[in-house]
């Protein structure tokens, strides 16, 4: 309830303008009984006139007027919440600790940005609003039937607590469920949504009868849940509705008994039923509310979950000049179950190009991660340094340093130029042109549209080799001083890789680069070659001389 106060609290004056409507409907609604008395009982003693409708009439169109204000600010004011939660929930995600979010699946992640953010919103902007003006229209009814019959009112308003009650004891099974379900839709749509993002693979290894039989088993899974969910709501409203339907058939019996005794009129005998009406519909309506608030609770436990992701650390940023080195002093890193580093030491000189090599899975990649603080040793420091003996730690402040290659296909959907330009903002039709012939990319200019092709998503449109030619030109217009190149050219034939690393070595003299790779043709054109084994970083000489 606090981070519900806490992310509404911007949109407080616009949600009290919203009650504020609904207070004008619910006074015309009590209004509107009022008037209805006085007409039948005027009726009944043989005095009517066209005249005694204008209040009735102006009432009505004050209801209309007001219905009409709710809905065109609940539509402005539910645009703007959404946006402002998913916006705050994306920056959360975008600036949380990597191996964090890492953790999560994507589509999990997607639902909750989505289908959950859709439901609180709802209920901020919907629900909510929606039982304080129940609420005040329950107790404006109450009073005014007061008025007339404090027996009846007092029996209608007391008889609906243990229904209510129920409703509420109910409400925590319908809790559960709720929960549950958005587990399973979420597992829905991360599976399918992984699942298309990798076609390829299911129709290669004709897995698609096997992906629909798992789609199927979530299905399957589901239906208990539905089920459940579905029992304990009928079970809800059918005791609210059966409390609800005694008040009536005491409110009917009671008034035709005053009524036969001469006690009241018929006016206020369509009081009596117009008012029982304005107490017990509120009421159906908070108890109809109840699975939806148990959405809305279980939708909000799944977004605290992302608005309290620790988000990452950053340094106070170190004015480095010139060439930058890259220092690894006693790193220790181990993953849940599993040591990678160990007392690990590395150093690439300022302008140093060095390769990195190792078995698959020894920790080739782990290093680039230490190096960008995608994640952060257990022990040791990882550091830029320049020539002057100035310092600064790896953090997401350091990133402004670096460079980065990673392995596959990074590409994202949009227009060439788009992908170059996530680089380098600024960068100018000529800046692009030449980072693309250094990664030996002149494909591009070949192509209908240029720098204006679309590429779709995951650069299903283009090979895999000029994928990694392209990313290549995305680092290189970034202009740092460090580069991680992570097996950058593993969908190169030989003579493309050497083309393009002179063309690097002539175009970047100056720049350090960590070049992890499996190629010995790469390791021939670096100044030097470390290898991973054992937790530790060798020098290549010195690994051959100890084996």
């Amino acid at each position: 309830m606090r981070w519900l106060c806490e992310i509404t609290r911007p949109f407080l004056a616009s949600i009290l303008s919203l009650l504020l409507f609904d207070v004008l409907m619910a006074l015309a609604g009590v209004g509107t009984t009022l008037i209805n008395k006085r007409l039948i009982d005027g009726a009944t003693g043989g005095g009517f006139s066209v005249a005694n409708m204008i209040p009735m009439a102006a009432l009505t169109l004050v209801s209309l007027a007001a219905g009409g204000g709710v809905s065109v600010l609940t539509i402005s004011i539910n645009e703007r919440f959404s946006f402002g939660l998913r916006s705050r929930l994306f920056q959360r995600v975008l600036q949380s600790r990597w191996e964090r979010i890492g953790r999560m699946h994507t589509g999990d992640v997607n639902t909750r940005l989505t289908a959950d953010a859709d439901a609180v919103t709802s209920g901020v902007i919907s629900t909510l609003p929606t039982c304080c003006y129940m609420a005040f229209r329950l107790a404006m009814a109450f009073f005014v039937l007061y008025g007339f019959d404090r027996m009846l009112a007092l029996a209608t308003l007391l008889a609906t607590p243990a229904g209510i009650i129920a409703s509420l004891l109910l409400s925590k099974k319908l809790s559960r469920y709720q929960a549950e379900l958005k587990k399973n839709e979420a597992l829905a749509r991360g599976f399918m949504q992984e699942s298309v993002s990798n076609i390829t693979l299911y129709k290669t290894f004709e897995r698609e009868p096997a992906a629909r039989a798992r789609l199927r088993e979530i299905w399957e899974a589901r239906q208990p849940l539905v089920r459940g969910r579905c029992l304990w709501t009928v079970l809800s409203r059918f005791l609210m509705n059966l409390v609800f339907s005694g008040g009536y058939l005491f409110a009917l019996g009671w008034g035709l008994y005053r009524l036969s005794l001469g006690e009241i009129t018929y006016g206020t005998l369509s009081v009596f039923f117009s008012l029982v009406s304005q107490i017990q519909n509120p009421l159906a309506i908070l108890s109809s509310l109840i699975p939806q608030l148990a959405n809305i609770f279980a939708s909000t436990d799944r977004l605290l979950e992302i608005d309290r992701l620790s988000p990452e650390e950053a340094e106070v940023p170190v004015e480095l000049r010139g060439d930058v080195g890259l220092r690894l002093e006693g790193v220790c890193f181990r993953y849940e179950n599993e040591d990678v580093l160990s007392s690990a030491n590395l150093d690439v000189r300022p302008g140093e190009i060095v390769g990195v090599v190792g078995e698959s899975g020894i920790g080739k990649t782990t290093l680039a991660r230490l190096a960008l603080a995608l994640i952060r040793p257990q022990k040791g420091e990882v550091f830029f340094y320049d020539r002057e003996g100035r310092a600064e730690r790896a953090s997401a402040a350091s990133r402004r340093l670096i460079s980065y290659v990673p392995q596959g296909n990074t590409l994202l959907s949009g227009t060439l130029r788009e992908n170059l330009r996530m680089g380098r903002p600024d960068a100018d039709e000529a800046e692009m042109r030449a980072a693309l012939e250094i990664s030996q990319a002149q494909f591009v200019f070949s192509l209908p549209q240029g720098l204006d092709t679309e590429i779709s998503e995951r650069a299903g449109t283009l090979s895999e080799g000029q994928a990694q030619r392209i990313a290549i030109a995305r680092a290189l217009l970034r202009e740092t001083p460090v580069m991680i190149l992570d097996e950058v050219t593993s969908a190169l034939d030989l003579h493309t890789e050497r083309r393009i690393i002179e063309s690097l070595k002539a175009q970047t003299r100056n720049v350090t680069c960590l070049v992890i790779t499996h190629r010995r043709s790469l390791l021939a054109m670096c100044d030097r070659c470390v290898s991973l084994c054992d937790g530790a970083i060798f020098d290549c000489d010195d690994l051959e001389d100890e084996a």
